[in-house]
């Protein structure tokens, strides 16, 4: 996926038979460690906002499947307490969260739509200023 760190942003055109582009970023947070993303239309028009907390789920993936449509071209968004390798390697690197019986762990989580650019622009400045988000 490094040579697609330049365009990153970007959700091209279909691409058939084209390879899944994975990247795992550390995301900027405000102080109490509130963040979010935005998946917004090419006019700017409309958008998606997920926020979340890095204290909660520190690790945030996203990955892109550009294949046809009939083939399942697909975005994804994944926070989360671990990165996506295979259990073994995330439980050795100490990532792997286990709850004993009884036990429970709470995760907060927002998806917004945005209808119309004016709400798409605040987003965009919430976001911009971590303290507003």
């Amino acid at each position: 996926a490094a040579k697609d760190v330049p365009t990153w942003t970007v959700i091209g055109p279909e691409q058939p038979r084209a390879r899944e582009i994975c990247l795992l970023c550390e995301l900027e947070a405000a102080d109490d460690g509130r963040t979010g993303v935005m998946l917004r239309s090419p006019d700017g028009r409309q958008g998606v906002v997920y926020r979340f907390n890095v204290k909660q789920l520190p690790y945030f993936t996203f990955w892109k499947n550009p294949q046809s449509r009939a083939d399942g071209y697909v975005v994804g968004f994944e926070p989360g307490t671990n990165l996506p390798n295979t259990k073994t390697v995330e439980k050795e690197q100490g990532r792997v969260i286990t709850l004993g019986p009884r036990q429970s762990k709470t995760f907060e989580l927002t998806l917004e739509y945005l209808s119309d650019p004016a709400a798409v622009d605040a987003a965009v400045k919430a976001l911009m200023e971590k303290s507003k988000l």
